[in-house]
């Protein structure tokens, strides 16, 4: 038997895989700086090379896994229109600038530690109240909540006030 009183019903599944490559070209690379102060040697200054910067050679893209599953319903010819929808992602192999011991001579280096998590719900619900031809009146309702996450964020050592683990990230936790 038909169902006059829905026009469309519709269910989207999605899933995909995203990477995010967020430092500056060659970061990953060592480098080496030049400096000329120092001794004399025969009446001249000498050039000598360092690495002002450690290298990553095992450095891959951040990897973002994103699944999404919607409803669309439509009823009485268009006239109330509902959408929910919910979704989770999580990202691995977070790009991060990890602190290095002191008596390495060096700060940091770019490393592939940590992973959040994100997950919600959506739910949008349009009515078109009066239609006529000169004169339109709809009404919109979106509701949503979202839940962001630092699961893991690699090592023990490293401290930062604005993504600890289990939390929100970027919010500041004080004492």
């Amino acid at each position: 038997k038909d169902c006059n009183w829905i026009d469309d019903l519709s269910l989207r599944l999605s899933a995909g895989l995203t990477g995010n490559d967020a430092i500056s070209t060659y970061r990953s690379l060592a480098t080496l700086s030049s400096t000329t102060g120092g001794y004399l040697f025969d009446g001249s200054q000498p050039v000598a090379f360092y690495r002002s910067r450690l290298d990553s050679p095992d450095l891959t893209w951040e990897k973002t896994t994103a699944y999404n599953v919607a409803i669309d319903w439509s009823m009485f010819k268009g006239r109330l229109n509902i959408t929910a929808e919910a979704y989770k992602s999580k990202t691995t192999d977070l790009l991060m600038s990890l602190a290095v011991a002191a008596q390495t001579g060096y700060t940091s280096r770019w490393t592939n530690i940590g992973s959040t998590s994100n997950k919600g719900i959506e739910l949008s619900v349009e009515s078109h109240n009066i239609v006529r031809p000169k004169f339109h009146w709809s009404t919109t309702l979106t509701l949503s909540h979202n839940e962001q996450k630092v699961d893991d964020i690699g090592s023990e050592d490293f401290i930062s006030a604005y993504n600890s683990p289990g939390n929100n990230p970027y919010m500041m936790y004080g004492y």
